[in-house]
């Protein structure tokens, strides 16, 4: 529901209600993309399961083209990005790093939805830095800023919050967009996905770290598996 509600970006999802832009004014030395929070919206947004936790592994990773595999459908955590006083010494921007926080790469599955909006999203990215030329700096990145710079990691939680925080979507709870990834594992759950796979989708460093901190959604689940099997043997 966040993700079609909060995303309203025809880079994702081209709709009646978010028709695709023009790119024309992103040329060399216009920086008005860059200003906008859509732009930063389109990490935080997509269908598909897998792009709720794509969205981390983006936003704080700097997930590189090279790391995702359109045919396999599967994406490698292999960089990071972290946030360092600029050079000036005033103000921070994300900066980055050949590692991981655990210094192990991993692989995430992809869903096809998510495939085909990251192939869309390619094709969109690279008609941006023929527009760009010399001044596009390559770093590889899936999400980058309009001139190839990688962003600062607090970028995309801060536009979540922000689109969150509009009149138009003062129904929905107020959650960080870190919760996302806590929404994906309890649907993971819900819909039956073993809970080792779910622990390995999270990252945690065993099923039981998962099973302890969705305990609720588990003991649920396992009532319901009562019942189920109650049937089963009674009638």
């Amino acid at each position: 529901m966040y993700l079609e509600r909060i995303g309203c970006t025809s880079i994702w999802k081209p709709t009646s209600s978010c028709p695709a832009r023009s790119n024309a004014k992103y040329g060399p030395g216009n920086r008005s993309a860059d200003s906008s929070s859509s732009r930063a919206a389109t990490g935080t947004t997509g269908p598909g399961s897998s792009s709720l936790r794509l969205v981390a592994a983006v936003a704080r990773r700097g997930l590189r083209w090279a790391d995702v595999d359109f045919h396999r459908g599967v994406a490698a955590i292999r960089q990071e990005v972290i946030p360092l006083t600029k050079a000036a010494g005033v103000g921070r921007e994300g900066v980055i790093v050949s590692r991981t926080k655990t210094g192990r790469s991993r692989v995430i599955e992809l869903d096809a939805s998510t495939v085909t909006a990251l192939r869309t999203w390619r094709g969109h990215q690279a008609q941006e830095r023929l527009l760009i030329g010399s001044s596009y700096e390559n770093h590889d990145l899936v999400f980058a800023r309009f001139d190839g710079r990688p962003y600062h990691p607090e970028t995309f939680s801060k536009t979540f919050d922000r689109r969150l925080g509009q009149p138009a979507f003062a129904e929905l709870p107020r959650i960080r967009l870190h919760d996302l990834r806590h929404s994906w594992a309890t649907l993971a759950l819900i819909a039956g996905v073993n809970v080792k796979v779910v622990s390995e989708r999270l990252g945690h460093s065993s099923p039981m770290v998962t099973w302890g901190t969705y305990q609720h959604v588990v003991t649920g689940l396992q009532s319901d598996a009562a019942e189920r099997v109650a049937s089963l043997i009674f009638g």
